[in-house]
């Protein structure tokens, strides 16, 4: 376990040394060389890789700075809104509103509570097609007439 620990903490301040050499203008060979790794490619690829690490940890901090202002502005609103000032109530619902935005709850489908009981009835009419053959035609209902008379209870009394 420690090995592995050492092993991506060794890769991680590879990929800050060469993002800070290509910041410094320096090309993937030339990275790839100072670095150890076995080629351009692998330096191009692990550059790339420290850029959108610190693009999502910059996002995520923005986030989180930005709820955490939301917080503070709800938080002098509460009181008020709650005591019916109808202001109050407006704002504290638009800062809600944005709240829910940025954390994409509007995003979100809404769970289907027929969802399980429809996929059942699809299993359970798939199982019923594989009892039955192509031509067997037994509980199907047609328009056909012509065995109307052997059905009882049109044209004779049953048994």
């Amino acid at each position: 376990m420690a090995n592995e620990t050492d092993r991506r903490a060794t890769a991680a301040e590879k990929r800050k040394q060469a993002l800070e050499l290509r910041r410094a203008g320096w090309g993937y060979q030339e990275i790839a060389d100072e670095v150890g790794w076995a080629n351009k490619g692998t330096a191009y690829t692990q550059v790339q890789k420290a850029i959108k690490e610190i693009t999502r940890e910059s996002a995520k901090e923005l986030l989180e700075l930005e709820l955490e202002r939301l917080d503070d502005l709800f938080s002098g609103l509460y009181e008020a809104a709650r005591n019916g000032d109808n202001f109050s109530v407006d704002r504290a619902l638009k800062i809600m509103d944005q709240r829910a935005r940025l954390l994409g709850l509007y995003d979100q489908k809404p769970e289907d509570p027929t969802a399980e009981v429809r996929g059942a009835l699809l299993d359970f009419a798939a199982g019923l097609k594989g009892l039955f053959g192509r031509n067997d035609t037994y509980g199907q209902v047609t328009d056909d007439t012509s065995g109307i008379a052997d059905v009882p209870g049109h044209s004779e009394p049953g048994p």
